[in-house]
C-alpha cells in the first residue's frame, strides 16, 4: 500500500471516530437533560397563555430552562472540542 493510500485511510478513520465521539456527546447531553425541543416550549407557552395557572407557569419555566441548559452545554462542549 502506498503512503498516500495509508494516510487517506487513516484520515477517514480518524474523521469517523471524531464524528462518533460528537454524536455520543450530543446523546449524553440529551440523556442528562433531555432533547432540545422548541415544540415543548411553544406548547408550554400556549398552555400558559390559555390557562394562567401556577402549574402551567412552572411547566413553561422548566421547558425554557431545559432548552437554555441544553444550548449552554452544547456550546461549552463545542468550545472545548
Amino acid at each position: 500500500m502506498s503512503c498516500r493510500k495509508a494516510m487517506t485511510a487513516a484520515s477517514i478513520n480518524d474523521a469517523f471516530h471524531v464524528n462518533v465521539y460528537k454524536a455520543e456527546c450530543r446523546s449524553a447531553v440529551a440523556d442528562l437533560i433531555g432533547h432540545k425541543s422548541t415544540g415543548l416550549v411553544k406548547s408550554a407557552r400556549a398552555a400558559y397563555k390559555e390557562n394562567k395557572t401556577s402549574a402551567n407557569k412552572r411547566k413553561l419555566a422548566i421547558a425554557i430552562e431545559q432548552q437554555k441548559d441544553h444550548t449552554e452545554l452544547l456550546i461549552y462542549w463545542y468550545l472545548k472540542w
